[in-house]
């Protein structure tokens, strides 16, 4: 889904659709928290953070990061002595 960023006074604005808001279970006055991730995507998450799902999307974050050969190893190894 596309949402488009608006002028509001001197600021910009997103506007939430109704049934985002509905699924996330806010309203009109809610807090929500901004963070940029290192790729530049912007997450906005409740204030009142369920811990579980928090949790569960850690978890489904670190298997999409697999562990792979060290970079220290792989320096040693081409190293020529």
């Amino acid at each position: 889904m596309n949402i488009q960023i608006s002028k509001w006074g001197n600021s910009l604005a997103l506007r939430i659709p109704q049934h985002l808001l509905k699924e996330a279970n806010l309203t009109e006055g809610d807090f929500l928290s901004a963070s940029l991730t290192p790729d530049g995507t912007i997450v906005l998450r409740s204030k009142h953070v369920d811990r579980k799902s928090l949790i569960r999307e850690l978890h489904e974050l670190r298997e999409s990061m697999p562990i792979g050969k060290s970079v220290i190893k792989q320096l040693r190894d081409s190293a020529r002595y």
